[in-house]
């Protein structure tokens, strides 16, 4: 088995490498684990850290930001992001990402709703066109002593107590 030493020259991070890095140290983490956890070099890392990138520290400052961040605020940054990543998946022709964003969207699933309460309205009004007067009154009459055809029992049904219409 052989041994990787890192390269004497080792390349320049790239920004996802960089950004790994400033969560994890902004989160606590040690620069060793955060190098580790991140694929920058440590010797790298400790040099970021050290001050010598000022875009680095704003990362950093950024990062703890993020972090200090109260629930309600991250889980609306969250939303955001969601869904920028969706639109960026949907311009690249995610068909997938496209249907699951129709489908579940508070709109469409408002109008599915809609339509549902208005197809249910439909049958119902089918029904009562098609209901004749002697069924009507016998299901008004449902749960009242008379039985058919008697007069309405404003008491309720049986055994309800302190019901009034």
């Amino acid at each position: 088995m052989t041994r990787r030493t890192a390269s004497p020259d080792p390349a320049e991070p790239s920004p996802r490498q960089l950004w790994m890095a400033a969560q994890r140290l902004a989160d606590g983490d040690s620069p060793g684990l955060a190098a580790a956890m991140s694929g920058v070099v440590h010797a790298a890392l400790i040099g970021l850290v050290a001050g010598r990138d000022a875009g680095f520290a704003e990362l950093l400052a950024d990062c703890r930001r993020v972090r200090d961040m109260s629930p309600d605020e991250t889980a609306a940054r969250m939303e955001r992001l969601a869904l920028d990543a969706a639109e960026r998946l949907m311009m690249s022709d995610n068909a997938t990402v496209t249907l699951r964003f129709l489908r579940d969207d508070p709109a469409a699933k408002a109008g599915r709703r809609e339509a549902a309460l208005n197809a249910a309205n439909q049958n119902l009004l089918r029904m009562l066109h098609t209901i004749s007067w002697e069924d009507l009154m016998e299901f008004r009459a449902l749960g009242r002593d008379g039985g058919p055809g008697a007069a309405a029992n404003d008491t309720g049904p049986p055994g309800a107590v302190g019901f009034s219409p």
